[in-house]
């Protein structure tokens, strides 16, 4: 029993049971008007509300109240909250790391493949869904480009990479020096030296390194050593790899060593039955050898929808119909690939020859003269010119081309035989090597000619004459640009024809 007395009465207050007193407390907790016991309560827990509405808690003579503050969590129940949450920040963190790696893993795994393709998507995907960028994501888009000869993007991404944390040092570094072995500034990198040292610590990389080096050789002619490091490359780690065997039928092809070309690609298909730029070598190295009807099975195999050489593809097949005496199919593809594409040199020859072999000379003419205008020095083509000219009696003008067809085989037939000629030591190629260039230049191709001159340079740095005529090629495409561009704006403003 207890007995509660009233400030304001002195009358002692009757005896209220236990059980009545909680029942009654219940039921004031549920009633929306505060009693003065209520009130009282309150002051006696010495917690207030200030004016903001904030709950307060008061403090005894001793210091601050240790009672529990109503609507907050006790500290245990903070510090468990807080611990949950950081394991949940690191269980999504370790998440994110876990995709970020199978992405990069399976990109990684798809250009060892040779499927740029399916790269890109996991690459573009990672981008695209995760937070942040990734040294690797940087590198393996900077290696996409490289393969494809685009150095801006390869350095603009190289660059990305090494300032994003945990970069590969050495892997970027290495990624450059494989950039300029495959433009053939193979002793600028450090030549045979460089390439040992980089397969003693190849790092998962011997193929891409192989590959690299193989792109410099072929493109500064250097055909010994890229026969040598394709047959250690394929006798070695790249016994199954079908890039090996494509570069060395590349490599036989430029060597005219046609039957060892032929091997090693349909070698490449056997392991991939839709590589489709091995179908277009091998149809046209049977074409070559005049076997017409096994190429042209080959080159309907590359005109697939999703082959990289499709409009290639679609011309040599039109060639072999036109041998095989399909004229009017023949044409039909023609006509239909220089509607997707008008200009293209090697269908429009191809229909030129096509209506040269229907008498049809003088429409043959009418494709020919443009594409001699553009490809002055293309020996076939000023041919094919002359040929026709003479058939609608302009003996004049053809004995002109012809003529001139003569002169550019003998220089270019002079250029192969100082190819032959090249000496085994570098420094006795530079001679060589200018001949050739300048050969090419005067009656070749200018990116042949470019082709040796660069690989000249690499050997011989500060050779002058060469970087003279370098200077000289750009300023005549200069001016061919500007030609081309003023012809086609004269064009625009042409009113159209009535």
């Amino acid at each position: 029993m207890v007995e509660s007395t009233n400030q304001d009465d002195d009358r002692p207050v009757e005896p209220v049971d236990r059980e009545e007193a909680e029942t009654a407390t219940i039921e004031k907790d549920g009633d929306s008007d505060a009693s003065e016991a209520d009130a009282e309560g309150l002051a006696d827990d010495e917690h207030t509300i200030d004016e903001e509405g904030v709950l307060e808690s008061g403090t005894d003579e001793e210091g601050a109240s240790d009672k529990p503050i109503a609507g907050k969590p006790s500290f245990w129940k903070q510090y468990r909250l807080g611990i949950g949450f950081a394991v949940l920040a690191v269980l999504v963190v370790v998440a994110v790391s876990q995709v970020r790696w199978y992405m990069n893993w399976s990109a990684q795994i798809a250009l060892e493949r040779r499927d740029t393709k399916s790269a890109i998507w996991w690459i573009q995907t990672a981008k695209r869904i995760l937070p942040n960028d990734h040294w690797k994501t940087e590198f393996l888009l900077a290696r996409i480009f490289r393969r494809q000869n685009n150095i801006e993007q390869m350095e603009a991404h190289l660059r990305r990479a090494y300032e994003l944390p945990g970069a590969d040092i050495l892997a970027i570094d290495r990624e450059q020096t494989l950039a300029q072995a495959q433009n053939g500034q193979i002793n600028a990198v450090g030549g045979d030296e460089m390439l040992r040292r980089l397969f003693l610590n190849h790092r998962g990389d011997a193929a891409e390194i192989a590959n690299a080096f193989v792109h410099g050789y072929l493109r500064n002619r250097d055909y010994n050593r890229a026969q040598v490091l394709l047959n250690n490359w394929i006798n070695g780690f790249g016994r199954l790899d079908p890039e090996a065997y494509l570069l060395r039928a590349k490599l036989y092809k430029e060597l005219q060593r046609w039957n060892e070309a032929e091997k090693d690609l349909r070698q490449v298909l056997a392991s991939n039955a839709k590589h489709y730029i091995a179908a277009w070598e091998l149809g046209d190295v049977l074409r070559t050898r005049k076997q017409t009807d096994e190429a042209l099975s080959y080159f309907e195999l590359a005109c697939s929808q999703d082959s990289p050489v499709k409009e290639e593809a679609r011309v040599a097949k039109a060639h072999c119909l036109r041998l095989l005496g399909q004229i009017e199919n023949a044409r039909n593809i023609l006509k239909d690939v220089l509607g997707a594409t008008p200009g293209r040199i090697d269908a429009s020859m191809q229909l030129a020859m096509l209506e040269m072999e229907e008498d049809n000379f003088k429409d043959a003419i009418v494709l020919l003269e443009p594409l001699v205008k553009l490809s002055p020095r293309d020996a076939r083509l000023r041919q094919n010119y002359g040929i026709a000219l003479r058939n609608v009696g302009r003996v004049k003008e053809a004995q002109r081309e012809l003529a001139y067809v003569n002169q550019i085989r003998n220089a270019l037939s002079k250029a192969r035989n100082l190819e032959e000629q090249l000496p085994k030591e570098p420094k006795q190629q530079v001679p060589f090597r200018y001949q050739i260039g300048m050969l090419h230049m005067e009656w070749g191709a200018e990116r042949e000619a470019l082709m040796w001159f660069q690989s000249l340079l690499d050997i011989e740095p500060d050779h002058g004459p060469t970087r003279a005529a370098i200077e000289v090629m750009s300023q005549n495409r200069l001016v061919r640009m500007k030609k081309a561009a003023d012809a086609q704006k004269k064009k625009v403003s042409q009113p159209p024809t009535k």
